[in-house]
Formats: structure tokens, sequence, C-alpha cells
């Protein structure tokens, strides 16, 4: 099934309906391939009769984030919709004066939404302008029945996003989403290249971002608190956060669909302040947090404790394993990324599979 969102829900509510699909997702299907399906939802404006956009994690994400730093995340979820919010955001996207005037007349959340404005503007790559007016417009990106594969690749990186809605153009109908996921399937299926480039090392090909080139890899310990772990998400502009012991070691990965794990006992408010490991169900006590031990025996039953029952399982890799090899560790475990990891099991670098489809990008166009 396709699930879309009416434009005038709440954002609360647009939250805990992405949480119930995708729990839906993962209790309905068997083994991993089910793992993280519902991520990202169309949204529709029922009065004009099209698509207006697509929600994801990540947009719910930015919300979190402005929200809790301007201590307005309560009324921003209760108050506004999604269409009001992206109106909110829009508005002073284009005119940052409208601040002090939009406060006098109490319009909820408008520190945040200014906030992210402010974000947006510093990255238009998401935009477009708009030759009536010279307003600047978010893009409605699509694909329609008949794109090409090639076509659907170049858009995931090039608008450096995860999901785009695959439209009928006549009737405005969303007959689907494509995800690098899809693409994986397809290539794991169907995909035939010379053999000698399947048996070279992801390193020696160049995929993937590893410490050894100079990158940065951002990690984060079992105490660090969900606000921050957001914050790390939007300013690194990454999907993923590993979560390491005292000696760099990945027990686990925080991703940006980690933000619709079920939280029974507290709001999605009170949640930020919490450590990650209430989250993903894994305890601090012993990990060398650098905490006391009244701290770490507290952190240990939080985690125990915790409300999600989904505890991210963690894949990994070597840098020195074949192109084949890592293809197949993809297609078993349906995963977005694979932490690698060094000959003491510390992580060194992550493979995504934007990487291995970059990759082949660059080669289809070097051989045009």
């Amino acid at each position: 099934k396709v699930v879309v969102f009416e434009q005038s829900i709440p954002l609360r509510l647009s939250y805990y309906a992405l949480v119930e699909h995708d729990t839906e997702a993962h209790s309905t299907s068997s083994g991993v391939a089910s793992r993280g399906d519902v991520q990202a939802v169309p949204v529709w404006d029922p009065l004009c009769q099209c698509l207006t956009g697509i929600i994801t994690v990540s947009d719910i994400i930015e919300v979190l984030k402005y929200g809790h730093k301007t201590n307005t995340l309560k009324e921003i979820m209760d108050k506004h919709s999604i269409a009001s919010w992206r109106s909110l955001v829009s508005q002073l996207r284009r005119n940052p004066s409208l601040v002090d005037s939009l406060m006098q007349a109490n319009v909820p959340g408008v520190k945040a939404a200014a906030l992210q404005a402010e974000a947006q503007r510093n990255d238009n790559s998401k935009f477009t302008c708009d030759d009536d007016d010279g307003q600047d417009e978010e893009e409605v990106i699509s694909l329609g029945p008949d794109s090409t594969l090639y076509e659907a690749c170049t858009m995931l990186q090039n608008y450096r996003i995860q999901w785009i809605p695959v439209l009928d153009a006549a009737s405005q109908t969303c007959l689907g989403v494509m995800t690098h996921l899809e693409v994986l399937r397809y290539l794991v299926s169907e995909f035939r290249e010379e053999r000698r480039l399947f048996d070279q090392s992801i390193k020696s090909l160049g995929i993937g971002t590893f410490k050894f080139n100079g990158e940065k890899i951002i990690s984060a310990r079992p105490d660090t608190l969900l606000c921050d772990i957001i914050d790390s998400l939007i300013e690194n502009h990454v999907s993923c956060v590993p979560i390491v012991d005292k000696n760099n070691r990945p027990i686990t990965v925080y991703s940006a669909a980690n933000i619709t794990t079920p939280t029974a006992k507290s709001s999605i408010d009170m949640c930020m302040t919490l450590p990650v490991s209430y989250f993903l169900n894994i305890p601090t006590n012993g990990l060398g947090s650098g905490n006391s031990s009244d701290s770490e025996d507290n952190n240990n039953s939080i985690g125990a404790n915790a409300t999600s029952e989904r505890v991210p399982q963690l894949f990994t890799c070597s840098c020195d394993e074949t192109l084949q090899e890592i293809f197949v560790k993809f297609a078993e475990t349906q995963v977005h990324r694979l932490i690698s990891v060094d000959a003491n099991g510390a992580i060194d670098g992550i493979v995504s599979l934007s990487d291995l489809l970059s990759y082949f990008l660059e080669r289809e166009f070097e051989s045009i």
C-alpha cells in the first residue's frame, strides 16, 4: 500500500502516524528485509488535488531540533499542521524581517521556524526561484512511471535525498516511493558487470568514508543525549551516528529512522533530554562512559527498561572486503549503511548505499 498524509494534519499526528506505519511495516513482515520501510510519506492537498511534497523522518528531526532549542517543541507539534509549519518556515526564509510581527501576532513557534529558515537559506539546493514573484519555492521532486533507473539514481544523488515519490502526472496519483533500497534490490538481481571490478576491495575502488582518507567519522557514546544526537545528524549532514564504547568499538547505530521509535513512557517532547541508550535498549554500565558508578547504574537501568523492542542491529564490514562481498551484505541485511571496523574492532569508516550509487553513476558518466 501507499501511505499518503493530508497536509492539514497536525505535526504531532504526522509523527505518530509515521511511528504507527513504521511499526506496522516491521510487525507484518518477516526478517530484516522489512526494516525502515516507512520513513517518508507523500503529502496531499485535497483542495487542489495534487501532491505538495513529502514528509520524512528528516523533517521531523528538524522540527525536534529547533523546537527543543527554543523550548517551543510542544506548541509546534500541537498547534501546527504540516502545511502551516512549512508555510511559516517558507515565509521566514524569504523575509526574515517578519519575525517580530509574527511574534506579536502570537504565531506559535516563530523562533524555531526562524532558525530552520536560516539553515535553509544556507543550503538552498532544495529550492528554486519562482519566475512570477521572484520568491523561492520548495521544489516537489518526483519521478514518472516511465522514468529510467539512471534518472532516479541521479536525482537521489543530486538532491541528496533518500526517497522520491513516483507520480502519475495525469491523475496526480502517487504510485509509490523510490528509495536507495529499491535500486539496490534491482542491481543485486539484474546487474551484470565485469568480474574484475567485483573482485576489487572497496578501499581500492574508493567507495565509502574512511578515517585513513582524512575524512571525519561522527560517533557518540551511549550516554549522549538524544538532542545532541539530533544536532549531529543535522549539522554534519549525515543519516546515522554510530554509538561506540570507550575503545571506539561500535555497539549499535542511531539513524534518522530511529526517531520513529515508539516512546510509550514519555512524550517525544520529554525524550529529547534522555540518553540515546534509552531508545536503543543498550546498557551504558561497563562501557566506559566516564560517569560515576551511580550514573552508570542509572543509565544501565534506563537502557534495560527502554520502551523500544526494535533494537537496531549492527552490521559491519572491512575496507578490504570486495565489492561483491559488500553487495551481498547490503542485499542480505537491507540496511542503508555498513560500519567499517579495523583489526581491533574499532570503527574506521562507513559505507552507505549512497556511496555505492555514487560510484556506479560516476562510472556511467565516465563511459559516456
